[in-house]
């Protein structure tokens, strides 16, 4: 998309295709090395709890639902989100490493990031999701159950306050910043800065155990929420929107209505028994 403000960021500082390769692999293997870091007390844990169980029966330990099962929410929470934080630093050393410019730039053209703007993208966002919820709640009764308990959201809400901006906005800053930009350099076509990063997006949901409900129709939510993120990345010439977006969607999620099998367990005020995501589309929540 030549003449975008946003992605001719891309060209900014020292630009060339090798240096976006090396910057990429740097980023995931800070990312990957943390998120190994951050999962470790968890599987400590869980280590202890089946000393001298029955080795035979060890089918499954260390899944994902093993952990949320064994785990308290808020722990398995904070060890999952917490690694996003060095996806966000391995994209700073990126940038200043190999080209010599901040992580700012992965957000907006202009001298100052418009927070307004992401408050502005949450809200609007918010009130999608309340509304695709209600609507649903009110066309099938019972699928929405009251599951809040005090004492779990007391814990959980700290957490998911400080954690879930910064799970969010790493996706952003990796998919429709760096991953953009760096399309946008090496491709200049029209189209491929828009889809190329949403379908990784939607590669980087793959293994979420929601995509059990329908891996089909599960594969098109996250790649149309990414592909609109995108659009809207690009036509605002800044990421502010998105990551505004992007945190209102997970914390609904996460505190309002989650679902009952999702990879990230919640103490949510509502559980949703069935993922049914026609309505998801409503808001195209893609709860993650």
């Amino acid at each position: 998309m030549p003449g975008n403000a946003f992605l001719d960021l891309g060209l900014l500082g020292k630009s060339a295709r090798w240096r976006y390769l090396l910057g990429l692999i740097l980023s995931l293997t800070v990312w990957i090395f943390g998120s190994t870091l951050t999962m470790l007390p968890v599987l400590l844990m869980r280590s202890l709890q089946i000393t001298g169980e029955d080795p035979l029966a060890v089918n499954g330990l260390f899944s994902l639902n093993d952990l949320n099962t064994h785990i308290p929410a808020v722990l398995m929470f904070a060890a999952v989100t917490a690694g996003f934080i060095f996806l966000i630093l391995g994209l700073w050393l990126a940038l200043r490493v190999f080209h010599g410019r901040s992580l700012q730039t992965l957000v907006t053209p202009h001298r100052r990031i418009n927070w307004m703007r992401a408050g502005q993208g949450a809200l609007i966002w918010l009130l999608l999701s309340v509304l695709g919820s209600l609507v649903e709640a009110l066309l099938y009764p019972g699928r929405y159950q009251f599951t809040f308990r005090v004492s779990e959201m007391a814990l959980f809400l700290p957490a998911a306050l400080v954690l879930t901006p910064i799970q969010s906005s790493a996706e952003e800053l990796l998919v429709r910043g760096y991953m953009a930009q760096m399309t946008g350099k090496i491709t200049r076509r029209f189209m491929l800065p828009l889809l190329l990063p949403s379908l990784v997006f939607m590669l980087l949901h793959a293994a979420n155990l929601e995509v059990g409900s329908g891996w089909g129709w599960m594969f098109a939510f996250y790649f149309g929420f990414g592909a609109l993120l995108s659009w809207i990345t690009f036509k605002d010439n800044g990421l502010e929107l998105a990551l505004g977006i992007h945190t209102a969607n997970n914390l609904f999620a996460f505190l309002f209505a989650n679902y009952n099998g999702a990879s990230v367990v919640s103490p949510s005020f509502f559980t949703v028994q069935t993922l049914d995501v026609t309505y998801g589309f409503l808001p195209l929540r893609s709860r993650d």
